[in-house]
């Protein structure tokens, strides 16, 4: 429904109207404040960025170790 309603909009920026010409302005003028864009990003990546970022470092590295050792088992290095 939100994809429908965009393109309603789209559509209707797209005239040749006042009130086309209203809602372009309206629509150039919709943008989040600073605190607004600070809490949506604390909202997308967490309230630590350096901790999620180390836990993925940690995650991966422990992946990457379970593959190396599943591939020599599977070589008979073992």
């Amino acid at each position: 429904m939100d994809k429908r309603f965009a393109d309603l909009v789209s559509f209707a920026c797209q005239r040749d109207s006042d009130a086309a010409q209203r809602l372009r302005e309206q629509y150039a003028s919709n943008h989040l404040e600073s605190a607004q864009l600070e809490q949506m990003k604390r909202f997308l990546f967490g309230p630590n960025r350096a901790l999620t970022d180390t836990l993925n470092t940690i995650i991966q590295t422990q992946i990457n170790t379970i593959k190396e050792n599943v591939d020599s088992y599977a070589r008979g290095d073992s």
